[in-house]
Parts: structure tokens; sequence; C-alpha cells
């Protein structure tokens, strides 16, 4: 579709200078500009309609052309709007004034022809440039956001996907060691509530969410007998039992994406305490990553409401007293108190979860 005709403004108080500007403009092959003899006219025709190019004069009562590039000066920079200015007067001082109002370049009068010719022809085909320039960059940008807007789909499909193959795989493990493997989905959902009101940002929280599902993947390589065990374990096969902290790392090693990554602290450090008496590398206070200390807290007070072969399930209230007895010993005290920030969010969840058939979430 062919563009329109460029629209010229030509503003002078003069009308024989007006009519002088239309016939050598139309004879040098631009279409009829829009003329006027009052500046506050073409100000308001400006802003209304826009042109593509003002021829302006600079000595008029009233209202001068410096008046006229004050007002509008910013908005004819923005929209990359040309302005010749008409004028008799060529020193330095008014022409070096005039372009720092705005002004792109100069015509004396009386008008010549072909410099007339060659300057606005000029100015208007770099106008026309920057409106291609202008017309390609929002293509650009609109297919930028369709593009953005498919990445955005199927990064949300390969979320899904991956959350749904991380919570299979978890479940496979949990499936050996429990009537329910929804203590992963209790235990995660907790461990994403504490980190919230630990302060993690929301990125953050979605990683642990979906990391501290895998908390225990390492127990799929645990022996049925040690791992289904009714009873106390020996000291013997306590220590094969840990064994699913470094198997479980071991297991999500090999990718560092930071959801494998979190995971794998996890793995790793959710049997470590505060005071260094855990496992598997007896670390302690800090030196225990952050995503560990919190799904330690999760999966004790999940796991003190779960009823097993060899224990009835705690309420809540002891679990939550028992977590609080622990406190500075085996758990850090300040994931513990955003435990408690969590709390209602926490037995909600509890609750929730506490009674539905095995079934994907």
């Amino acid at each position: 579709m062919p563009r329109p005709s460029p629209t010229i403004f030509v503003i002078d108080d003069e009308p024989s200078n007006l009519l002088l500007a239309d016939r050598v403009l139309q004879h040098a092959g631009f279409a009829a500009p829009r003329c006027f003899d009052n500046p506050r006219t073409a100000i308001e025709a400006f802003r209304r309609e826009g042109c593509d190019l003002i021829l302006l004069d600079l000595n008029m009562p009233g209202m001068t052309g410096f008046d006229v590039m004050e007002e509008i000066g910013e908005a004819t920079r923005r929209a990359f709007v040309p302005i010749i200015v008409l004028t008799a007067q060529g020193d330095r001082e008014t022409r070096l004034r005039a372009l720092q109002a705005g002004a792109r370049d100069f015509l004396a009068k009386p008008f010549d022809l072909p410099e007339l010719q060659a300057r606005v022809g000029n100015l208007l085909a770099l106008r026309q440039m920057y409106l291609e320039l202008q017309e390609h960059s929002r293509g650009l940008e609109a297919r930028v956001e369709e593009r953005t807007r498919d990445l955005r789909a199927s990064f949300e499909e390969l979320r899904s996907a991956r959350q749904t193959a991380i919570r299979r795989l978890a479940k496979a493990a949990e499936f050996r060691d429990s009537e329910t493997g929804y203590h992963i989905v209790r235990m995660s959902k907790i461990a994403a509530v504490i980190g919230r009101n630990y302060g993690l940002p929301a990125d953050d929280c979605e990683i642990l969410l979906d990391a501290a599902s895998m908390h225990d993947i390492g127990k799929i390589a645990i022996p049925d007998q040690i791992l289904r065990k009714p009873g106390r374990l020996t000291p013997a096969e306590f220590e094969v039992m840990k064994q699913h902290t470094l198997i479980g790392a071991s297991l999500l090693e090999g990718d560092e994406s930071a959801l494998l990554r979190a995971a794998r602290e996890i793995a790793l450090g959710h049997h470590e305490n505060w005071d260094g008496s855990g496992y598997p590398h007896g670390r302690r206070g800090e030196g225990i990553p952050l995503f560990g200390r919190i799904a330690a807290v999760a999966d004790v007070f999940d796991a003190l409401n779960m009823a097993r072969p060899y224990k009835r399930a705690w309420t809540m209230a002891d679990a939550v007293a028992e977590i609080h007895r622990q406190t500075g010993s085996k758990f850090d005290p300040a994931v513990v108190a955003a435990f408690d920030a969590g709390q209602d969010e926490i037995l909600l969840i509890s609750q929730r979860f506490a009674d539905i058939a095995q079934a994907d979430q």
C-alpha cells in the first residue's frame, strides 16, 4: 500500500510568503502544503494531526519561531519531524540559537527553488527512512512478542512434563517405603512454605518445591528388608539406610540445572543436623546448604504426622512441639522461625493431603 504524500506545514505571518512557499513547493514537486499565518493555530493542528516537515518563519509578531519551537520542539524531535527555519537573517548567533531550539536546517528568503527542493527533499527522505525504521521495529517487536509467547507456552509445557517426571521418579522410591506416596507432596509443599517465609524469592521457592520431592530418591537402592522393616533398625542396618543420602546425590549428578543442583543439596543435606551430629558428612550450621536445612524441618514434621508400621501418627501440636524441642540441635533456628510463620498454611497442607488415595497431583 503506497504511503500518502508527506504533509508539510508552512508557518509565516505574511500571506504573501505563504503563497510563495505554496507555489514554490508545488512547483518543486511536493504536495500542496498546509499554510498558517497564525502560529497558535499551527501548533494546535500539529498536536492534533501531526505532519512530516515544518517550514517555520522566525520573525513573527506576538509569537516568534523560537516560541513555536519551545512549545513543540520536544515533540518534533521525538517523532523526527524536521523543522526548516525560514529567515532573512544569516548571522551565526541566530542560526546557532535555532539549531539549539530544534531546527534541522535553514532556508534563506527569498527562496531559491533548487535549494528548497534539495533541502526539503533531503529531510523528507530522512523522515521517510525514520518511518520505515519505526514500522520495521514494530514488526520485529510483534515477532518477538509472538515468539516470546510461543517460548513461554513451550516452557510451561516442559515445566509441567518435568514436574510430572520428577514426582513419578520420587514416588518410585517413596512407594517402597510407605503406604502412601503423599509424603513427598506434603513435604515439598511445606518446604516451599518455609522458603517463602524465610524470605526466598518466588523462583527459588518454585525450585525448592520441585527439588524437595526428590529428597529420598536414594531409597530406591536400599534393600526391602531394611527399607520396609516394621521395627527399629539395628546399627548395621541403619548404616546401610544412611547411604540413601549419598546414593540420591549420585543419582542426581551430571546435570547442572538449578533444579538438580538444589535436589542434590537436599538429598545430601536433609539428614545433616545444625549441631553437626547428622549424616552423611556431619556438617554443621550454615555449612549445611539452606535448601537441605529447610527440607530437614519439612521432612521430620511430616514424618511425625505419618502413621508407620512401628509408630502411630503424632498430633499436629505434638509434632510442632518436637520441632521446637530440637531447634538449635537438629534444626536451624531461623528455618524453624520461618516454619512457625507459615504454620497455618502448613497445617492446611497436612490436612488437605492427609487421607487422599494415591494419585498424581
